[in-house]
Parts: structure tokens; C-alpha cells; sequence
């Protein structure tokens, strides 16, 4: 979750004049190239690692519903990406991230009625906590209207979108391994920013290609190692950890982007916080 929390932080530093899709696909086409590395690598040095099925052999494994399933759903988490650089672009990072840790509450709900985990009662109260930490960043004072703002939309859409594919994900990465679920899943994003951006991808701009290659390094980093760990974990507990990249994120956003973190900011990660824990540990 490290590396998710910094590469939501990097989202911030590039320039906003070109749209999302321009950046999210030069992102992924860096976090396709370093899939692709350990792919070949996998394959010239035979390294045959179970859990992260590193021989091309893996794809040939799939059927072709899964392979089309899976497609689907990582198209479908590509919106989440979408709107999480739409959010951040008009709402401060430490809000934004603390806001779509509420994706934890739609992958708790796929674990339980999809993965039939148990449901605890902890799980209610963890809700609650939810929308009183995303309704304490949202109030700015002003009314309901503009409590409920166009980066609050966006970052409840980016959680919406994450919590259900990262939640639907374990099924492909323990039936196939790690690795190709990930290079899947970036191929995926990859095509679908450039089909959304167009002639832009091809605009002739000094790219800032040392940030872009962190994103794409931790973004690779982190999907690579949260798909490796649902092989060995539920969906509710693993849906509660991908949820704890605001912890990161917070801290983050005020060493590096030098956000100023309020009261409510603090209380309201404090919520988070608790509701993580809540689901994680599962008292009643």
C-alpha cells in the first residue's frame, strides 16, 4: 500500500493543461514495459514462480470467459484511475485519498454477497464512519449544495470503481498468478486511456518522464504485489488493506505537496482509521 500511497501523490505533479487520459496512458505504458521485462525474463531464464506465473505459457492457461471477464473488469477499474486524477485536480490529494478509502466498503460488500465471507456487524458501523469522515472533508460550510462539490463526486466514483474491481480481481489472480492478472491489468488501461485520448497521446510535449516512470514503477509495484497477496487472503480483509493508502497518502500530501492538514482533515483520517480497523479486526 506504500507503493500506491506515493503513486497517488505523483498524480499531483504533473501538469493539468493536457487531460487524464494523456498522462494514465503514458503511465501504463511504462508499467506494461516493466511487466513485459519480468515476463521475458521469466521466460529466458525459465524462472517459474507458482504465484506469479512468469512464462508466457500462463495466458495460454486462461479460458477465453475468464480472459474476457477479466478484460472487462480491468477496463472497468481503469474509470476508477479516471476519476481519481479528475478529483485530485480540483480537490487537495489528502482529501481525495481519504474520501476514496470508502472503496473499502464496496469490496467488503462483493466479499460477503459475491465470495460469500462472513458479514460481522462491525461492518454497518464501519459504514457509518465512512460517510462521516467524507461528510466532514466535504463540508466546507457553505450549504449541501456545495458540501457535496465536484471533487467529492469524483473521488466517491474513483472509490466506487475500485472497490468493486480490486474486490473482483482474486479470482483471476488466484486462478492464473499474480503477474498476469497485473500486465492484464495494465495492458487494459493502457488501451482504453488511448482510446479515450486520441491523436492527444500523440502531442509533441517535454514530458516529465522521470515522474512518469516512478507512476509507472509503483503502479506496477503495488498492483503487482496486491495481486500476489490474494492468493492468500480474503476479499473483505484484502479490500480493508488496499483501503489503508490514505494513511500514506495523508502523510504524503503534507511532506511533499506541502498540504496544509486541518482539524477536520486529521479527524477525519481518524475515522478512516478507525473504520479500517473495525473491518479488519471484526469484534462483533
Amino acid at each position: 500500500m506504500l507503493s500506491y500511497g506515493f503513486s497517488n501523490i505523483l498524480w499531483k505533479k504533473l501538469d493539468d493543461n493536457l487531460t487524464s487520459y494523456y498522462w494514465i496512458f503514458y503511465r501504463s505504458l511504462i508499467s506494461v514495459g516493466i511487466f513485459t521485462v519480468l515476463y521475458s525474463l521469466g521466460s529466458v531464464f525459465g524462472l517459474d514462480i507458482d504465484w506469479l506465473q512468469t512464462s508466457f505459457i500462463g495466458f495460454s492457461q486462461w479460458s477465453t470467459q475468464d480472459l474476457f471477464l477479466c478484460v472487462l473488469l480491468c477496463c472497468f477499474s481503469f474509470f476508477g484511475l479516471y476519476f481519481y486524477n479528475q478529483a485530485i485536480r480540483v480537490k487537495a490529494v489528502g482529501k481525495t485519498i481519504i474520501t476514496v478509502s470508502t472503496s473499502a466498503v464496496f469490496g467488503v460488500t462483493i466479499g460477503v454477497f459475491v465470495f460469500n465471507d462472513t458479514f460481522y456487524f462491525a461492518y454497518l458501523i464501519s459504514l457509518f464512519l465512512f460517510i462521516a469522515a467524507v461528510y466532514l472533508i466535504a463540508n466546507d460550510g457553505n450549504g449541501f449544495a456545495k458540501r457535496i462539490n465536484k471533487g467529492t463526486v469524483y473521488a466517491l466514483l474513483a472509490a466506487f470503481f475500485w472497490g468493486i474491481s480490486f474486490a473482483l480481481l482474486p479470482y483471476f489472480s488466484r486462478k492464473y498468478g499474480a503477474l498476469p492478472t497485473s500486465l492484464l491489468l495494465e495492458i487494459c488501461v493502457l488501451i482504453t486511456a488511448g482510446a479515450f485520448a486520441g491523436k492527444e497521446v500523440l502531442k509533441s510535449v517535454n514530458k516529465p518522464w522521470k515522474t512518469l516512470f516512478l507512476l509507472g514503477f509503483f503502479a506496477a509495484a503495488g498492483g503487482l504485489l496486491f495481486n500476489t497477496s490474494m492468493r492468500f487472503a480474503d476479499v473483505a480483509v484484502l479490500s480493508v488493506l488496499g483501503a489503508m493508502s490514505p494513511v500514506f497518502g495523508v502523510l504524503l500530501s503534507r511532506l511533499v505537496l506541502k498540504e496544509k492538514q486541518g482539524l477536520k482533515l486529521i479527524i477525519s483520517l481518524m475515522l478512516c482509521l478507525c473504520a479500517l480497523v473495525l473491518l479488519r479486526v471484526k469484534p462483533f
